[in-house]
């Protein structure tokens, strides 16, 4: 970066730069902006990064229940209705009848049976019937046919076949009883039902709603995940202008100047921008609007970093003097209001008194040399005009003499 050296309030600038294409930097998009609250969104857009930005995750959980599954969930909304199981399942030597409120859930065979009665059973000890039988796995047999039972209704015999062979599935121990109520052949082929039922009620279903903290990462079992960036405190330790010497003109009305911090992930939100001449040239966020030809010092800071770039606004109207010209004489241009820049020849000799005196719209002097002859009151009423010239040149000390000239720029590598 080049030096620029402070005298008075005067700058030094080097005469040498070629500025007839006007500047345009392209400006770190994050300067003069960033996030200082959060942004809510659906998804990470691209460019935010854990390296810039605080990141945190949002979930949302969806479930459905009767009732609320616990603290901080919403009911948003009915979802269906559907039967549940009430209490305990319960048993019934009687066959009862089935609904949406009472389901038959399992069952099995069984009868006592006697010695003496041949293929009757029946479904209780009495009459002699006092030998237990029973078929757990109905899948071994199937119903051939089934009557209500004529000493006992609401009791139903039913005779079943053996679905290995078809054949009329008759008591016998070691098959339908375990010898506990004695040993027996086959006999008795009519069979009781014992049921088992559970009741039903009717139930709403209700669609839940959970919204959780903000974490730092997200819950792959959530429902929906929501996102929230900002940009980090990451405070600037340098900045630096690249370039640090822009030269436009007034017709280009603003530039933008490509201001870098250090470092790369710091938080510029808090630069602060400033031009040293607000009649010459204003400045938002890095752009500068261009107000008057002149010379102007933009800086930028932030805390105990800064920056300066010299910006130079050539007037779109110049008064070019031809390379043979000399001297310029006394009074050549005196009170000429219109003249806003100069261009000296390089061999111009002499400024007689008063040949710019009263110009009040000249503000850039450039060109000639170190050594032009000065008369005294040559720019008489110029204070608002600035020179490009070298440090010891006798424009130099001719403005910090005179106090005509007030800035005076000389940049040295």
């Amino acid at each position: 970066m080049q030096n620029v050296t402070y005298y008075v309030e005067a700058y030094a600038v080097d005469t040498s730069n070629n500025w007839s294409d006007p500047v345009r930097s392209p400006f770190d998009p994050y300067i003069g902006g960033g996030e200082d609250s959060w942004t809510v969104a659906d998804s990470l857009p691209a460019g935010v990064t854990a390296a810039l930005y605080d990141i945190e995750y949002r979930s949302r959980y969806d479930t459905v229940a009767a009732s609320s599954p616990g603290s901080g969930w919403v009911n948003v909304g009915f979802s269906h209705s559907d039967y549940v199981a009430v209490g305990s399942s319960y048993m019934s030597e009687k066959e009862l009848t089935e609904s949406e409120t009472r389901r038959l859930v399992s069952y099995y065979y069984y009868h006592y049976c006697g010695p003496s009665h041949g293929v009757y059973a029946d479904h209780t000890i009495r009459n002699n019937y006092i030998h237990y039988d029973s078929i757990l796995n109905v899948n071994d047999v199937y119903p051939v046919s089934r009557q209500e039972d004529d000493t006992d209704p609401g009791y139903w015999a039913y005779v079943l076949a053996w679905t290995a062979n078809g054949n009329y599935a008759k008591c016998k121990s070691g098959v339908t009883c375990d010898g506990s109520y004695g040993e027996h052949d086959e006999r008795a082929y009519y069979w009781y039902r014992m049921s088992f039922y559970q009741d039903y009620v009717l139930q709403n279903y209700y669609h839940w709603s959970r919204t959780g903290n903000w974490v730092s990462a997200p819950d792959s079992a959530a429902a929906s995940v929501q996102v929230r960036y900002r940009r980090k405190q990451i405070p600037v330790t340098g900045i630096a202008f690249a370039p640090d010497i822009v030269e436009t003109t007034l017709s280009a009305g603003s530039v933008t100047l490509n201001c870098q911090v250090t470092p790369q992930n710091a938080y510029p939100g808090t630069l602060s921008w400033s031009s040293n001449n607000a009649l010459i040239a204003e400045v938002s966020d890095g752009t500068v609007t261009l107000l008057q030809p002149g010379i102007v010092n933009i800086t930028c800071e932030s805390g105990y970093a800064g920056s300066d770039c010299l910006l130079i606004i050539h007037s779109d109207h110049q008064l070019v003097f031809p390379a043979e010209t000399k001297v310029i004489g006394q009074d050549a241009f005196r009170g000429n209001t219109d003249i806003t820049e100069i261009v000296l020849p390089e061999g111009l000799e002499r400024i007689e008194n008063g040949a710019f005196a009263g110009c009040t719209g000249l503000r850039l002097i450039r060109g000639g040399n170190a050594n032009i002859s000065i008369v005294e009151d040559a720019f008489q009423g110029c204070e608002y005009c600035s020179v490009l010239c070298e440090r010891d040149s006798t424009f130099a000390s001719y403005s910090m003499r005179t106090g005509y000239i007030l800035h005076w720029f000389d940049i040295r590598e």
